[in-house]
């Protein structure tokens, strides 16, 4: 059974002054449960596509398309019930003087009954797994549970999208590596489709779909094996291949045939494979 596709960019051109186009004829669909990864340097177009997904602005021309409704100011509600959006600082998103609070501040908004409140908030802290700090103060949090409490926070209406945008941008190594396997856990065990908007190429190695833009325009789609496996155009473009990457080519083109891997222990399983 084929799936269906949950977002469509059918021609869409927008630009915040008729003399700065930041998003230039774009069409890209993406399907339900992928994992998108957009990326592109600064000023690409890549944070444009979020903001124009969450319905922060609109498109000067173009349609989009979301579980089959189009984005404008008359769906703004049916588009906030089944997106939620992660941004880089989430110090930017908190309103509750508690990890409940923040929690419970969302779904206020969203009229969940009373009675189904504090049962929500401890399903969705255990799920990003903060349920020990649902009392303590945003502030007494580092980065990587301040972005955990938000992600509690968008998943709380149990959206059927989530965006990232720049989300692991702020975050320490080990923060980052954490809140970057959370997400693979909410598309693989909570079927949330995932875009990331991102300069984390390591981040792309997961992805079902990556978007490359180059300013305003899309100049490549594809799995990240197709990605990745293409150095000339990753070189012309200016993007870096992800060590494991650059490691699993180089060993290819030295008679060791192995997949592209996503980590450096899925690289010594397939070692091992060849020595069998």
């Amino acid at each position: 059974m084929s799936v269906k596709n949950i977002i469509e960019f059918n021609d869409v051109v927008f630009g915040y002054t008729s003399k700065m186009i930041n998003i230039n004829h774009v069409s890209f669909s993406i399907k339900e449960g992928e994992y998108v990864c957009v990326i592109g340097h600064n000023g690409s177009g890549k944070s444009t596509i979020s903001k124009l997904l969450s319905g922060l602005i609109f498109p000067n021309s173009g349609k989009i398309s979301v579980l089959d409704f189009e984005i404008n100011n008359n769906n703004l509600n049916n588009l906030h019930n089944n997106i939620g959006i992660i941004f880089q600082n989430p110090d930017n998103q908190f309103v509750g003087l508690t990890v409940e609070d923040d929690i419970a501040f969302g779904l206020e908004n969203h009229m969940i009954p009373e009675r189904l409140m504090q049962k929500t908030i401890n399903v969705v802290c255990e799920s990003v797994g903060m349920e020990e700090f649902k009392t303590t103060p945003p502030s007494e949090l580092s980065g990587g549970q301040k972005q955990r409490v938000a992600i509690a926070s968008a998943i709380a209406i149990n959206p059927k999208i989530l965006i990232f945008d720049e989300s692991t941008a702020m975050l320490d190594p080990y923060a980052k590596e954490k809140l970057k396997e959370l997400m693979y856990t909410l598309k693989e065990k909570y079927k949330k489709t995932i875009i990331s908007v991102t300069h984390d190429m390591e981040e792309v190695n997961k992805a079902d779909k990556v978007i490359i833009m180059s300013k305003g325009e899309i100049i490549k789609i594809g799995s990240a094996k197709e990605i990745f496996s293409d150095r000339e155009f990753l070189l012309n473009a200016h993007l870096d291949v992800p060590y494991i990457t650059n490691l699993c080519l180089s060993l290819n083109e030295n008679n060791v045939n192995i997949p592209l891997c996503e980590n450096i222990e899925q690289l010594i399983d397939e070692l091992w494979k060849t020595k069998k």
